[in-house]
């Protein structure tokens, strides 16, 4: 198919990402809770550390967890909408992989719905000068090729109307 097993190699990188958010956020939190017990150890033995210090400590530790908590949903949720979009171009994908078999052997009418399916406009000028535009769902489809593969060969070439 098209897009091979690109769509693998962007789900790979993203878990990776989020793992190593994972590991970021256990890391602050781990340091967090390290601050508190010594900020608690400090205090009950007459530390000399003052409690502005410490509190300032904490609260730099305390938003560096919140940070890498929010990063790690930023990446969940970037990794639930590239699986959802991956599932929506395959799905068209195979659509027209279906259409692009039948096309040859099927009736006029049905031509006709293809060529609507995937096609808004064409536009023939003197000397048979021919402008394609595409339609919504081809272009979207087009677009999220582009994005799984990490390249814009697909649509750069769809683009030119070759």
């Amino acid at each position: 198919m098209v897009i091979e097993d690109a769509p693998q190699r962007k789900l790979s990188s993203l878990d990776e990402a989020l793992n190593d958010a994972d590991a970021r956020l256990s890391k602050a939190k781990k340091a967090y809770e390290k601050l508190r017990l010594n900020i608690l150890k400090s205090l009950d033995s007459d530390g000399t550390i003052s409690q502005d210090v410490l509190n300032d400590l904490l609260a730099d530790a305390k938003r560096d967890m919140e940070a890498a908590d929010a990063e790690m949903k930023k990446l969940q949720r970037k990794l639930e909408e590239t699986v959802d979009m991956i599932e929506e171009v395959e799905s068209t994908l195979r659509r027209y992989v279906y259409w692009a078999k039948t096309f040859d052997h099927c009736e006029q009418a049905t031509r006709k719905m293809i060529c609507c399916s995937l096609l808004r406009e064409v536009r023939v000028r003197r000397g048979y000068e021919i402008e394609v535009t595409y339609s919504e769902q081809l272009q979207r489809t087009l677009e999220g090729v582009k994005e799984i593969r990490g390249n814009s060969d697909v649509v750069d070439h769809c683009s030119k109307g070759e």
